[in-house]
């Protein structure tokens, strides 16, 4: 793939590694350089590229709930999951429901209940892949050097503001013993501040969500309407808790919607991207 991303300066840059599908067809992903250094781990953010779906779908749609063919959903995860070196049925999919709910996860496959709804989900199991879907929200990925723990959230401007990063941390603590300061988070690429326009109700929120931070989080319009820079309210967040390292993207879905889905630019017609982080099992 050609690296004609639109990329925000003074953010972390996030590299095209690219692979090859069982047809010959190129599979692009992103992944953060400093993450690809801890060999216990593998991870990667899905671009639109490199999948099977069609249409409004095209090409790598990872949502079953968006009327695409399960078949094709299923082909995408197989491809996914074919960079860990897995296959669709081990990977765990969050059940968004916009909250703070983070489970742990022992094993592949869709954990029970079927009804409960999550936003993180976390495990330390070799061979299970997490994923978080998204379409301009972000998604958040976590990962434990030391105890050899990952997670990974989905996280709109209502978990942002009920700081779900915050409760990923802390379910890691919990859970494998994890010090914050050990964590290395990774943002995905997601709607930028420059880009996500909310009105002065939902700002007002976040104003007090975020007391002494309004300058860094809000840019006010004064015509009703402010620009909210969610990436920023979560690195916040993630350094309230004691992490220290908070990889921020430099690719906006709403400036590059022919190689990321975006809500805000396709309405409903759209697909989901994906974060997606794992354990290798040979650790």
């Amino acid at each position: 793939m050609k690296d004609d991303l639109r990329r925000k300066a003074g953010k972390d840059f996030l590299q095209i590694r690219s692979y090859v599908n069982e047809d010959g067809s190129e599979l692009p992903v992103l992944k953060f350089e400093t993450l690809e250094q801890y060999s216990f781990l593998e991870h990667c953010y899905s671009l639109r590229d490199g999948g099977v779906s069609e249409g409004i779908y095209a090409s790598m749609n990872l949502s079953y709930a968006r009327q695409d063919d399960p078949e094709n959903v299923r082909r995408n995860y197989e491809r996914i999951a074919g960079i860990f070196g897995r296959h669709a049925e081990d990977v765990v999919v969050t059940r968004h429901e916009h909250g703070t709910h983070v489970i742990r996860v022992d094993h592949a496959g869709e954990p029970e209940p079927a009804e409960m709804r999550y936003d993180g989900i976390v495990t330390n199991v070799p061979g299970v892949v997490l994923c978080a879907l998204a379409a301009d929200c972000m998604t958040v990925i976590f990962a434990d050097p030391v105890q050899k723990a990952v997670g990974v959230c989905h996280s709109g401007w209502k978990g942002t503001l009920g700081r779900i990063s915050r409760e990923v941390v802390q379910t890691m603590t919990r859970e494998y013993g994890t010090d914050p300061k050990d964590v290395i988070c990774g943002i995905g690429p997601s709607i930028c501040g420059d880009c996500y326009e909310i009105n002065d109700e939902i700002a007002g929120k976040f104003l007090e969500g975020f007391p002494g931070h309004g300058a860094e989080i809000l840019v006010d319009k004064h015509n009703g309407h402010q620009m909210l820079d969610l990436h920023k309210c979560c690195e916040i967040t993630l350094k309230e808790c004691g992490v220290r390292t908070v990889l921020v993207t430099d690719v906006c879905t709403m400036e590059n919607p022919e190689h990321l889905f975006s809500h805000r630019v396709m309405g409903n017609a759209h697909g989901n991207i994906g974060a997606f982080i794992g354990i290798k099992e040979e650790v």
